[in-house]
């Protein structure tokens, strides 16, 4: 997709640094008291942007969300998106190997792929799985194995293997446009009816079994002043937790691959790497469409796309399947890395201190 936006530079890397591991304090880094003490790396560099004037002014797939409501609202449903973004994916010349988890988001990929590219075309889509993507999803498992027979590689292989020999399709962002895995804390305390209840009410307890209790009120205030700049109002728990994932952790799981050791060119392998739902287009959607999120209970989270491979595959089962964390259950790495600057090096931890310092 091309949008015509002047988006401002230097947004592209705002964050400065993409930390993705190890544990600092609040001295080491221009914090409010209000943070945590300890907190990892992944995080504590999404809470460094809220320090900023314009909390937006940071990257939502590179475009700051002022940017993203300028586009036209959308009426496509999530099947009509996801067929599109599979139908462009065409454009990449040379194989595809699509992450495959079994859970709702990379389904939902294959699906869109097995939609909008004929058998001819699929000769050169592999699926890259491990024995976790068969047990989460076992009836869309045996239509892979049809479809893409002699196809099916090792997802525990290192990623940049695959990126040297084509593209790297990945269901990254699915939780960004739909809600968190947060969901499970608010179900697990308070049980279905809490999803819906003013984020006032639930929200501070849920922090407080992340967070140190001294440090929740101030972290709620803060982001508080955030949700203005949402085009509908933040009521309910779900509202909170979708749109701080949204708003705050996009550029971190875009970039979080690469924390995973070992890399031997990580600027020009990452080039290959295509998350599926990164585009402003699947961002719009996102914003228009709130109310196809979830239901009434826990397990109609990611409703829409649930209904979407439901309608195309007719395994009906598959709307109650409950959120499961997929990802790290297909990949697996020797180690991490300590941080990656936007020059995509990796740095030690003394380097990494002094980059933020």
């Amino acid at each position: 997709m091309n949008w015509n936006f002047n988006f401002p530079r230097g947004y592209s890397y705002t964050m400065g640094l993409l930390l993705h591991h190890g544990m600092v304090g609040v001295d080491t880094l221009p914090l409010k008291p209000i943070f945590p003490r300890v907190y990892p790396f992944t995080q504590m560099v999404n809470r460094v942007l809220l320090d900023q004037i314009d909390p937006f002014h940071y990257t939502l797939c590179c475009e700051p969300i002022a940017d993203i409501l300028k586009l036209p609202s959308t009426r496509k449903s999530f099947g009509e998106v996801a067929e599109e973004r599979a139908h462009e994916m065409k454009a990449y010349d040379g194989p595809l190997y699509i992450m495959y988890s079994g859970g709702v988001d990379s389904s939902s990929a294959v699906v869109a792929f097995l939609r909008t590219w004929s058998p001819e075309e699929l000769k050169r889509v592999h699926i890259l799985a491990s024995h976790h993507s068969v047990s989460e999803f076992p009836e869309l498992w045996n239509v892979i194995v049809d479809k893409f027979k002699g196809r099916i590689l090792p997802s525990f292989r290192h990623i940049e293997y695959y990126c040297d020999r084509g593209y790297v399709v990945t269901g990254e962002h699915g939780d960004q446009l739909f809600g968190s895995d947060i969901i499970r804390n608010i179900f697990h305390m308070h049980g279905d009816e809490a999803i819906h209840q003013p984020w006032q009410q639930v929200m501070p307890g849920i922090y407080a079994k992340i967070f140190p209790p001294e440090i929740v009120g101030g972290f709620l205030t803060r982001y508080e002043q955030t949700l203005s700049a949402c085009p509908f109002p933040i009521r309910t728990s779900f509202d909170w937790i979708w749109w701080f994932n949204f708003t705050n952790k996009w550029q971190h799981v875009k970039y979080r691959l690469l924390s995973n050791k070992p890399w031997r060119n990580a600027r020009e392998s990452f080039k290959k790497i295509k998350h599926f739902y990164d585009t402003p287009g699947w961002q719009r959607w996102s914003l228009d469409n709130h109310d196809k999120k979830i239901g009434k209970l826990y397990e109609s989270y990611k409703l829409a796309a649930k209904e979407y491979i439901v309608g195309a595959t007719g395994f009906s089962d598959y709307i109650r399947k409950p959120k499961v964390g997929s990802l790290f259950q297909i990949w697996r790495c020797t180690g991490f890395y300590e941080a990656t600057d936007t020059s995509f090096k990796h740095l030690t931890r003394e380097e990494a201190l002094e980059y933020v310092r």
